[in-house]
């Protein structure tokens, strides 16, 4: 009687082994995956982003420079905002 449990704990771990080594397969697949995605994701973002530095400093450079002159207009341009949005 104890033979036979030992040969079924036997072909117990056989058969647990058999299905552990496809998982492990799985996930080590899966993590392969997942880190070459990744790896095109991060490059693609740093060659996009090193690509168009150029055009966001251009932009930033090209607006109109604020002046004192242009201040005279703010407290009833800021007055009719507050008619329209904050007073209802």
């Amino acid at each position: 009687m104890n033979f036979i449990k030992f040969l079924l704990v036997v072909v117990g771990l056989i058969l647990a082994g058999m299905l552990a080594f496809p998982l492990i397969g799985f996930i080590y697949n899966a993590l392969w995956w997942l880190f070459w995605l990744a790896v095109i994701g991060i490059g693609s973002y740093v060659g996009y982003k090193w690509l168009t530095k150029d055009s966001e400093t251009k932009l930033l450079e090209d607006k109109t420079p604020f002046s004192i002159g242009g201040m005279d207009n703010v407290n009833k341009a800021f007055e009719d905002f507050k008619r329209k949005h904050l007073t209802k």
